[in-house]
Protein backbone atom coordinates (compact mmCIF):
# COMPACT_ATOMS: atom_id res chain seq x y z
CA UNK A 1 0.00 0.00 0.00
CA UNK A 2 2.83 2.03 0.59
CA UNK A 3 4.27 1.96 -2.65
CA UNK A 4 1.13 2.59 -4.25
CA UNK A 5 0.53 5.34 -2.47
CA UNK A 6 4.20 6.88 -3.22
CA UNK A 7 3.71 6.08 -7.18
CA UNK A 8 0.45 7.79 -6.83
CA UNK A 9 2.23 11.25 -5.27
CA UNK A 10 4.77 10.98 -7.75
CA UNK A 11 2.50 10.67 -10.97
CA UNK A 12 0.38 13.67 -9.34
CA UNK A 13 3.68 15.87 -9.23
CA UNK A 14 4.02 15.76 -12.94
CA UNK A 15 0.77 16.57 -14.04
CA UNK A 16 0.67 19.58 -16.03
CA UNK A 17 -0.52 22.88 -13.78
CA UNK A 18 -3.06 25.45 -15.98
CA UNK A 19 -4.26 28.53 -14.08
CA UNK A 20 -8.11 29.10 -14.28
CA UNK A 21 -7.21 31.19 -17.60
CA UNK A 22 -5.25 28.60 -20.18
CA UNK A 23 -4.89 30.84 -22.98
CA UNK A 24 -2.06 32.67 -22.31
CA UNK A 25 0.86 31.09 -21.13
CA UNK A 26 4.30 33.56 -19.60
CA UNK A 27 7.40 32.94 -21.47
CA UNK A 28 10.47 32.98 -19.45
CA UNK A 29 13.82 33.36 -20.39
CA UNK A 30 17.45 33.85 -19.33
CA UNK A 31 20.20 34.67 -20.95
CA UNK A 32 24.25 35.65 -19.96
CA UNK A 33 24.82 38.81 -21.50
CA UNK A 34 28.47 38.54 -21.23
CA UNK A 35 30.30 41.31 -19.51
CA UNK A 36 27.75 43.70 -20.95
CA UNK A 37 28.81 47.20 -20.85
CA UNK A 38 32.19 46.01 -19.59
CA UNK A 39 33.72 44.28 -22.00
CA UNK A 40 37.11 44.60 -24.57
CA UNK A 41 35.36 41.86 -27.51
CA UNK A 42 32.47 43.06 -29.54
CA UNK A 43 30.97 47.05 -29.07
CA UNK A 44 27.64 47.49 -26.86
CA UNK A 45 25.92 48.78 -29.86
CA UNK A 46 26.04 45.11 -31.77
CA UNK A 47 25.27 43.20 -28.55
CA UNK A 48 21.88 45.17 -28.44
CA UNK A 49 21.44 44.04 -32.38
CA UNK A 50 22.24 40.63 -31.17
CA UNK A 51 20.24 40.43 -28.06
CA UNK A 52 17.41 42.46 -30.47
CA UNK A 53 17.31 39.42 -32.97
CA UNK A 54 16.77 36.96 -29.81
CA UNK A 55 14.01 39.01 -27.55
CA UNK A 56 12.11 39.17 -31.05
CA UNK A 57 11.97 35.40 -31.45
CA UNK A 58 11.09 34.19 -28.31
CA UNK A 59 9.23 37.56 -27.08
CA UNK A 60 9.84 36.66 -23.57
CA UNK A 61 7.48 38.22 -20.67
CA UNK A 62 10.37 37.89 -18.07
CA UNK A 63 13.59 38.20 -18.84
CA UNK A 64 17.04 37.51 -16.24
CA UNK A 65 19.92 37.84 -17.11
CA UNK A 66 23.33 37.87 -16.14
CA UNK A 67 26.85 39.83 -16.04
CA UNK A 68 25.47 43.32 -16.96
CA UNK A 69 27.62 46.21 -16.30
CA UNK A 70 25.37 48.06 -12.98
CA UNK A 71 24.08 51.38 -14.84
CA UNK A 72 20.64 52.09 -15.90
CA UNK A 73 21.65 53.45 -19.37
CA UNK A 74 22.46 50.12 -20.28
CA UNK A 75 19.45 48.39 -19.04
CA UNK A 76 17.55 51.54 -20.65
CA UNK A 77 19.27 50.16 -23.91
CA UNK A 78 18.04 46.97 -23.45
CA UNK A 79 14.46 48.29 -22.88
CA UNK A 80 15.01 50.53 -26.15
CA UNK A 81 16.92 49.05 -28.43
CA UNK A 82 16.57 44.66 -28.12
CA UNK A 83 12.65 44.40 -26.77
CA UNK A 84 11.61 46.01 -29.48
CA UNK A 85 8.83 43.62 -29.82
CA UNK A 86 6.91 45.26 -26.47
CA UNK A 87 6.65 48.63 -25.20
CA UNK A 88 5.89 47.81 -22.07
CA UNK A 89 9.17 46.69 -20.53
CA UNK A 90 10.61 47.60 -17.66
CA UNK A 91 13.40 46.43 -15.09
CA UNK A 92 14.31 46.45 -11.35
CA UNK A 93 16.25 48.84 -9.83
CA UNK A 94 20.57 47.73 -10.31
CA UNK A 95 21.52 46.56 -6.55
CA UNK A 96 25.97 46.40 -6.27
CA UNK A 97 26.72 46.19 -2.74
CA UNK A 98 29.59 43.82 -3.64
CA UNK A 99 30.69 47.05 -5.73
CA UNK A 100 31.74 44.64 -9.01
CA UNK A 101 31.65 45.32 -12.29
CA UNK A 102 28.89 42.72 -13.20
CA UNK A 103 25.37 42.30 -12.04
CA UNK A 104 22.26 40.81 -12.33
CA UNK A 105 18.98 42.30 -13.90
CA UNK A 106 15.36 41.26 -14.40
CA UNK A 107 13.13 42.47 -17.25
CA UNK A 108 9.91 41.55 -17.11
CA UNK A 109 6.27 42.75 -19.03
CA UNK A 110 4.31 45.37 -17.17
CA UNK A 111 1.43 44.23 -18.78
CA UNK A 112 1.48 41.24 -17.02
CA UNK A 113 3.50 41.65 -13.90
CA UNK A 114 4.61 44.49 -11.10
CA UNK A 115 7.54 44.55 -9.06
CA UNK A 116 7.11 43.34 -5.62
CA UNK A 117 10.48 43.54 -4.67
CA UNK A 118 14.22 42.95 -5.20
CA UNK A 119 16.37 41.57 -2.73
CA UNK A 120 19.88 40.68 -2.59
CA UNK A 121 20.34 37.31 -0.94
CA UNK A 122 24.02 37.39 -1.05
CA UNK A 123 26.94 39.79 -1.88
CA UNK A 124 30.10 37.96 -3.27
CA UNK A 125 33.17 39.39 -4.47
CA UNK A 126 31.79 39.23 -8.18
CA UNK A 127 28.47 40.32 -8.10
CA UNK A 128 25.04 40.22 -5.93
CA UNK A 129 22.51 36.92 -5.61
CA UNK A 130 19.40 38.92 -6.56
CA UNK A 131 16.14 37.61 -5.47
CA UNK A 132 13.23 39.48 -7.30
CA UNK A 133 9.42 39.13 -6.79
CA UNK A 134 6.95 39.39 -8.94
CA UNK A 135 3.20 39.54 -8.62
CA UNK A 136 0.59 38.64 -11.37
Amino acid sequence: MKQLFSLLLLLGLFQPAFSQDSTYRVKMMHYNLLRFGDCDGAPVSQKYTWLNAVLNDYQPDILTVNEIFPAVPFANGIVQLSFTFSGNIKFADFTNLSGGSLANQIFYNTNLFGLKSNTVLNSTSVRDINIYELYF
